[in-house]
């Protein structure tokens, strides 16, 4: 049989992410493909790609060597010949063998049903997107934390944490609507969902408790939770008083300064001071075989009192870009970026 190999090349690239070339499990390494699809599994996540009426049966194929081929090849179209246990992929001038597993075992894709789940129209599921995005940054990269590896879901809310900040995002509006839900999702999906952010027409929780993300070629990807093993991060968000700084400027740029002045020290090491003397608010990073950066920025508000307090750089990065200033809560030793979309709160050095 011919197939066209750049779109079924396109369709096993979508696939191929939750192919695991070192997993131990067999069925973990494979492309599985059926009358209706391409399918491939990690344990964790999940994706199918339609590609219907080429295939007949279920099969499987290792899907190192063979995308390894296909992507070699020059020729528009591949003819597909079956020998008993056998495949032939084959140009002009050139054939590939690989071997046929078939008696994998499938990963059922989820069953969406109406009850749990709610459709969201463009502007709901860039809302979702934007703050998956933003909440990534913030999960740990420690793979013995369980939860909190992912981005946790609630029924209004996306939280994330690595146990020094806390990244809180409002939903415009709950994502289900029968019940209260709470569930981790992995980065590895988020990042698969990130990818194809223009393409997405549905994300929603599957009736075997997955996360699913549907595309506008009908491709999906589900990906399952982590245990509920973290803790509840709304308790950590202060009540007490607090100071409020307002600059003058984006401090981005200044902040990514500090950061590349401090490129030499390990990334969870990097410090930053932040001295307010009731007239003028400097910033100091200090590399003790480097030497020291030390900047002045300006604080459009009035502060009565002198404050200093010291923090990891890397955590500001990204909102600074989004706040024109952060709250101060000496109290809670931390500090926290304000609008109405986020909260994010990062605690400072002891």
């Amino acid at each position: 049989m011919k197939v066209n190999r750049i779109k079924l090349l396109n369709n096993l690239e979508k696939v191929a992410p939750a192919v695991s070339s070192s997993s131990l499990k067999p069925e973990h390494q494979f492309f599985r493909f059926s009358s209706d699809g391409i399918q491939s599994s990690n344990g964790i996540i999940s994706i199918f790609v339609p590609f219907s009426g080429t295939f007949d049966g279920t099969f499987g194929i290792r899907g190192s060597q063979l995308l390894s081929l296909l992507r070699s090849l020059e020729s528009e179209e591949v003819e597909f010949v079956f020998k008993e246990d056998k495949l032939q992929v084959k140009t002009n001038r050139i054939e590939g063998t690989f071997a046929i597993a078939r008696e994998l075992e499938l990963v059922p894709l989820p069953i969406v049903k109406e009850e749990v789940t709610k459709e969201f129209d463009a502007l709901d599921l860039s809302n979702i997107v934007e703050g998956l995005s933003i909440c990534r940054a913030s999960t740990s990269k420690d793979t013995t934390s369980g939860g909190i590896c992912g981005v946790i879901i609630k029924k209004d809310v996306l939280l994330s944490t690595d146990t020094h900040r806390i990244m809180k995002w409002n939903l415009s509006r709950p994502l289900l609507f029968t019940k209260e839900f709470e569930s981790s999702a992995p980065v590895e999906f988020i990042e698969l969902v990130l990818k194809r952010r223009s393409e997405l027409t549905e994300f929603s929780i599957s009736s075997l408790g997955e996360f699913m993300a549907k595309f506008n070629d009908d491709s999906i990807i589900c990906t399952k939770t982590y245990e509920k093993d973290y803790p509840n991060l709304l308790e950590f968000f202060p009540k007490s008083e607090f100071v409020k700084f307002e600059f003058s400027k984006d401090l981005t740029t200044s902040i990514e300064r500090h950061v590349k002045f401090l490129s030499s020290i390990e990334g969870i090491n990097k410090e930053i001071s932040i001295k307010y003397d009731g007239k003028k608010c400097i910033l100091n990073s200090i590399d003790k075989e480097l030497g020291s950066l030390s900047e002045e920025v300006e604080i459009l508000n009035g502060i009565e009192s002198a404050l200093e307090f010291s923090i990891n750089p890397v955590f500001l990065t990204g909102a600074a870009g989004l706040c024109s200033g952060f709250k101060y809560f000496k109290e809670a030793n931390l500090i926290m970026f304000e609008t109405d979309d986020f909260q994010y709160m990062v605690m400072l050095r002891v």
